[in-house]
This record gives C-alpha cells, structure tokens and sequence, in this order.
C-alpha cells in the first residue's frame, strides 16, 4: 500500500515527497471521502434519532460514530493536502470544530449535572419552554447542528461534480540538493 517503485514525486502523480516528508498521496483521498460521507450520513441519523423515544438509545452510540468519522475524515485529508485550503473551507472547517467542541463540552456537563439546577416542571407553560430552549442539552444540539451542516454542505458538489474522484498530488521541486 506505501508507495513502492519510482520514489520521485516528479514523474508519479500518485503521491508527493517533500523533504522526506510525505505531503500528498492519492489513495487517502477516497479513504477520506468515505469518512466524510459517514460523517454526514451519521449525522443526520444522530438527529433523526431524537425524534422518537424508541430510538434515543441509538443517539448516544450514533453520536460517539459521529466524532471518530470526523476524527478519521480529518486525519486522512492531512495526507491528501497539495496546495493549501480556500478560505471558505477553511472557515467552514473552524466552525465544524467549533461546533463539535462546544457541542461535546455542553452534553458532558449536562450528563455530569455539574450545574444541578432542577428541571422547571411548574403550570408556566412559556418558563417550561424558555428553560428547554436555554439547557445544555438544547445548545448540544445546536453546536452539533452547526457541525454538522458544514460537512453536509459537500453533498452538491459530489452531485454536481463527476470528476471529483479524481486527484492528483501536486511534484515540488524544493529539495535543496538539486539546485
């Protein structure tokens, strides 16, 4: 699976070596798209699951599924990097780890009780809905959310783009011996 052969990354497009350091190399990319697609696919059914009670167990495992895809979908685009970020990516990619972050803290400590304020459960119908709308677990879904909808934003671009499976890694002559 390493590359093997012509270790030049001049004459194979299939991978980069810089430094001897390995920057690029093709068979991540799918290894990436398919993370990414776990991710997103995963993440809609982590959000499906809370619609019926049946399925809320299936919530907190689709969850923990959702956080290592986007773990592995990070790591393998590290060795598919050849020429930089836009800056709309790069944007979109803090606020997936924004969301992921912030969303992961809220539901750790709303599970922990660390703040043990008791559940409103009085006749005020609009102190009922203020207090579910302002809980951890309320803003655990929206930091989620917000994760989530940047990754699933990716999904028109596959759609729209026959060629995306294709990639090349980029040859950079920046070795200092070859002056």
């Amino acid at each position: 699976m390493f590359p093997s052969g012509n270790l030049d990354s001049r004459e194979n497009l299939e991978f980069t070596f810089v430094n001897d350091s390995l920057v690029c190399w093709t068979a991540f990319y799918m290894v990436h798209v398919f993370f990414a697609y776990l991710t997103a696919i995963v993440g809609i059914l982590c959000m499906i699951s809370r619609l019926h009670p049946r399925l809320y167990s299936a919530h907190h495992w689709l969850g923990k599924l959702y956080v290592i895809a986007m773990l592995w979908a990070t790591a393998s685009s590290l060795i598919i990097h050849n020429k930089g970020l836009p800056t709309g990516v790069i944007y979109s990619f803090l606020w997936v780890l924004l969301g992921l972050t912030f969303g992961w803290i809220a539901i750790s400590l709303h599970t922990r009780r660390v703040f043990k304020s008791k559940p409103y459960n009085g006749p005020d119908r609009w102190r009922l809905i203020v207090s579910k709308m302002f809980s951890l677990k309320a803003f655990h879904g929206c930091a989620m959310f917000v994760s989530w909808i940047n990754v699933a934003g990716l999904f028109y671009p596959v759609i729209k783009n026959r060629n995306l499976f294709i990639i090349f890694c980029r040859s950079y002559f920046c070795d200092s011996h070859h002056e």
